[in-house]
């Protein structure tokens, strides 16, 4: 796991923390190397996250959005644009969930 993250841009720091810092956004890992799917990625404070859900690495959906994540970032979409998790109603009393919605404004 921890080459794959490497491979899509963070670098290790102190303790067992990695990092990403793509065009000055950090986003950051606690990583667990003993067990790896309970590492915690903190996204920062601009990125809005509607629910924890994809916020380890417990699934590879998870590591499919960080890694969108980073993408969009480093084309040029503002953290603040960004949201994880997002639920809305849709018909019948069921609920929809968006992995990641881009509000940018033009």
């Amino acid at each position: 796991m921890e080459n794959k993250l490497k491979k899509i841009g963070f670098t290790e720091s102190k303790g067992n923390f990695l990092v990403a810092d793509i065009k000055g956004y950090k986003i950051v890992i606690k990583y667990n190397p003993q067990n790896p799917q309970t590492s915690k990625i903190d996204y920062g404070s601009k990125i809005k996250i509607w629910r924890r859900t994809t916020s380890d690495l417990s699934k590879v959906e998870n590591l499919v959005v960080l890694e969108s994540v980073i993408r969009l970032l480093q084309k040029g979409y503002k953290p603040e644009s960004l949201e994880l998790e997002k639920t809305w109603k849709s018909g019948h009393g069921t609920s929809g969930r968006l992995d990641i919605l881009n509000q940018r404004s033009e």
